[in-house]
């Protein structure tokens, strides 16, 4: 995969998100809307949104790792995330869900690991490595930004609205709790007004990556 090919996959899904944005604020604007209709619009709007909000920040997390799996780096060409990413790979394949320190075995697991892995080309599989679990709560979201070696920037301030608003407004729509048209409303409006900002600002940290090659270790690391 080359940098036209990655900004274009990346590009590509944002805009038809996007488009989706639109023609729902379109739909709820629509004056002939009886409130029982309404409402069911602004339920349905919140769903799509959170699912927009997933939808791409799991698909530019996993097109990176993809970008960077198709250029055959060592891992030591590869900042410390990289390191890390590939040593959860390793224990999953020996079936190891819980390190002992005190073990002589997984001592020599991990001795074997750094000793070796370090000179092996960076392969991982990029739907295995980056999941949201069905809830991108800012929990989540920090794993992700961690494997990615991405610091959270902006997005550490939207911590609250993600949880609080965002993944319990979506979470309390999907399972069936009833709200009144004003506080669907209230909470559409601010979703709408939130979400959009913080999807771009994540495509562009994973694009901003592969441009600028930040991924790579510097000689100074």
């Amino acid at each position: 995969m080359d940098l036209e090919q990655f900004d274009s996959k990346l590009t590509r899904d944002l805009i038809w998100r996007k488009r989706e944005f639109s023609h729902l604020e379109l739909l709820i604007q629509e004056k002939s809307i009886d409130i029982h209709l309404s409402e069911t619009l602004y339920r349905a709007a919140i769903l799509l949104l959170y699912s927009h909000w997933e939808g791409h920040i799991k698909h530019c997390a996993r097109q990176y790792i993809k970008y960077i799996c198709s250029h055959d780096h060592k891992c030591d060409e590869l900042k410390d995330n990289f390191h890390q990413i590939m040593l959860g790979k390793h224990l999953s394949e020996k079936e190891i869900p819980h390190l002992n320190g005190g073990s002589i075995h997984h001592q020599k697991l991990l001795f074997n690991f750094f000793k070796e892995q370090m000179h092996h080309t960076f392969k991982v599989n990029e739907e295995q490595t980056i999941t949201t679990r069905s809830n991108l709560n800012f929990e989540q979201l920090s794993i992700i930004l961690l494997q990615l070696g991405f610091k959270a920037g902006d997005l550490e301030t939207k911590k609250a609205f993600i949880d609080e608003k965002l993944l319990d407004g979506r979470n309390s729509i999907a399972h069936g709790q009833k709200k009144g048209k004003e506080e669907l409303k209230s909470l559409y409006e601010e979703i709408k007004n939130e979400l959009l900002n913080m999807i771009e600002y994540f495509h562009d940290l994973t694009k901003d990556s592969i441009i600028n090659q930040t991924y790579l270790k510097t000689a100074e690391e």
